[in-house]
């Protein structure tokens, strides 16, 4: 994302006309570098045009090559403004830990969309709050007790 700010081109007609190979460079830090290109390709092109954001359902986003449930659901929440709760390893990691809650992804969707108040900011704010927490404090690994002390 930073490359691409910094080339001062961060959208899909970027995305769209910008060489697969270019892309992959760009994108290099990102780790997989060639396949999200041909991926971010194929997302900007299905988005042909923008407008199609605006009516886009969430089955016809996973039939998109690459677009998986948390894909299409934070497309849906951050880009489309549709009220859907994006569960990501963060979201994950903090439910096992705080609340000894395991969970598919849609079981674990199930879970906030039903004890969330049904609001498109409540949905984005939360889930953004506990990414936040789980970058900063909730590591792949927790600290041992001893470590604490």
């Amino acid at each position: 994302m930073e490359n691409l700010k910094k080339w001062g081109e961060l959208s899909l007609s970027f995305v769209r006309k910008t060489p697969e190979e270019r892309l992959a460079e760009l994108i290099r830090p990102a780790g997989f570098y060639n396949l999200k290109a041909k991926r971010l390709k194929e997302v900007a092109c299905f988005f042909e045009p923008l407008e199609k954001l605006q009516t886009v359902g969430r089955e016809e986003l996973l039939r998109v090559q690459g677009v998986g449930e948390e894909t299409a659901d934070v497309i849906l929440l951050y880009a489309a403004d549709r009220l859907t709760f994006v569960i990501d390893k963060y979201t994950k990691r903090f439910v096992q830990r705080f609340y000894q809650i395991r969970g598919s992804y849609k079981e674990l969707k199930e879970f906030f969309e039903r004890n969330l108040p049904a609001e498109l900011e409540v949905y984005k704010e939360f889930h953004a709050l506990i990414d936040e927490h789980a970058k900063r404090f909730c590591r792949n690994t927790p600290p041992s007790a001893w470590s604490v002390l």
